[in-house]
């Protein structure tokens, strides 16, 4: 599809910051001011930018309310995971066989049987896929 030449205008570059701050996608905007993908970018780029940022401030600011007001658990826990480097961790140590149960002994020993006899099972069939091989050879 050909386009006319394009000429930006204040009030062109004041839609495609609004569109970017609300987050209309590039193609959509493109389109809705009858212009490529290429043009908008090409003259619009400083626009598409601020109206993102813009954007993207108004939900940090939005969410850093819900979180400091104390009653938004999950903003709370996003904003010190984001802000904060806090983590969640899970750890399990086993450091005394004898406060394992024997459920748990029971277990772990099945699995490593069943990873044991699996790696056995691999070994073997590599190796007969090699001696198949050397036999076509």
């Amino acid at each position: 599809m050909s386009y006319p030449s394009h000429k930006p205008t204040a009030k062109l570059r004041a839609e495609v910051e609004a569109y970017a701050t609300v987050g209309v996608p590039h193609k959509m905007i493109a389109a809705l001011i009858n212009t490529s993908d290429n043009t908008l970018l090409k003259h619009y780029a400083r626009e598409l930018e601020v109206g993102k940022a813009k954007a993207t401030a108004q939900v940090a600011k939005t969410l850093f309310q819900l979180a400091t007001v104390g009653k938004n658990l999950g903003a709370m826990i996003f904003w010190l995971k984001a802000q904060a480097g806090w983590r969640e961790v899970q750890t399990i140590e086993f450091d005394d066989k004898s406060e394992q149960s024997d459920r748990e002994r029971s277990a772990r020993d099945y699995i490593i049987a069943r990873l044991t006899r699996r790696v056995e099972e691999t070994a073997v069939s590599v190796i007969n896929e090699e001696d198949a091989a050397k036999r076509l050879q």
